[in-house]
């Protein structure tokens, strides 16, 4: 008993030694509250698997220390087409792809988390009031289902609030029993509804209508990034959205009305793959430009 004993604890110790050495439990950490959620925390870095690595700075973006100054500054907000995600190292995300497309001058600064709704967006540009003056830009990628609710903290898993104890258990619980079907993929909740759900547009309305007023200057571009799984409540998001942008006088387009945009470029059912961040960098990019005539 004694010599199983040692055998099963030198597999354990062996087995979280290449664990932590693989880098599977090399991912964000998260601040959660009522108000918001969720949101990366700020100031950390790292590499998922010592190849995708990742960055937070002091406001929570995915990039480099905040230093707007002197730039054309973008503000990226949105949810997880926005982050990124373990899949992506950090040069494919929306967010560096778009600023390599803007080109010189430009600065992108994204914000976001995965499954965040409208509502925990906008609370987080109301932590940050000082964010829309200090920026040129505002382009805000939004999806059907974020106009359900405030998303909440769902799994420790997901949203760890501090590193695991082991890398190993992490990384067994998180990404192989779900990959091997025998749990449910915690990061993948049901992604659309199957009737129009739209109770939080009114709060979206009213705080957009606000920040327009209060920042008149600010060039502001709403996206409306489809899943592969639309169905009616795009058609009534999409005509809400659109009727919003006209009265304020600012930008819109949906992503499935683009005819560059197809199911290729999708690295699952919902996020687009690294190639499809290119596309929808570009895609941004040119109406910003009509935008701006």
């Amino acid at each position: 008993m004694k010599r199983l004993a040692w055998i099963a604890l030198v597999l354990l110790i062996g087995g979280e030694g290449i664990a932590r050495f693989s880098g599977i439990a090399d991912v964000p950490l998260y601040r959660v509250d009522d108000e918001i959620g969720y949101i990366p925390a700020p100031n950390q870095s790292g590499a998922f698997l010592r190849r995708n690595d990742w960055v937070f700075n002091e406001r929570s973006m995915g990039a480099r220390a905040f230093a707007p100054e002197g730039k054309k500054n973008v503000l990226l907000l949105g949810d997880s087409i926005v982050y990124g995600g373990d899949a992506y190292r950090q040069r494919e995300k929306l967010g560096p792809r778009l600023e390599e497309t803007l080109g010189g001058g430009y600065a992108v600064w994204p914000v976001g988390a995965g499954r965040w709704s409208a509502l925990n967006e906008t609370t987080y540009l109301q932590r940050n009031a000082d964010l829309p003056a200090r920026m040129e830009t505002l382009v805000w990628v939004l999806i059907t289902v974020d106009f359900e609710r405030r998303m909440q903290s769902w799994s420790p898993l997901i949203h760890p609030q501090k590193p695991p104890l082991l890398a190993g258990v992490f990384g067994l619980r998180r990404f192989i029993l779900p990959r091997l079907g025998v749990t449910r993929d915690p990061a993948f909740p049901p992604l659309a509804p199957s009737v129009p759900i739209d109770n939080q547009f009114p709060l979206f309305d009213k705080y957009l209508s606000s920040l327009r007023a209060s920042n008149p200057r600010l060039r502001i571009l709403l996206v409306l990034y489809p899943s592969l799984l639309e169905g009616a409540p795009a058609q009534t998001i999409a005509g809400k959205l659109g009727a919003l942008a006209s009265r304020l006088g600012i930008g819109f387009f949906r992503v499935a009305k683009e005819p560059r945009w197809n199911s290729s470029y999708y690295r699952d059912v919902i996020h687009p793959s690294a190639a499809g961040n290119v596309v929808l960098a570009n895609l941004v990019k040119e109406h910003l430009e009509h935008l701006s005539r």
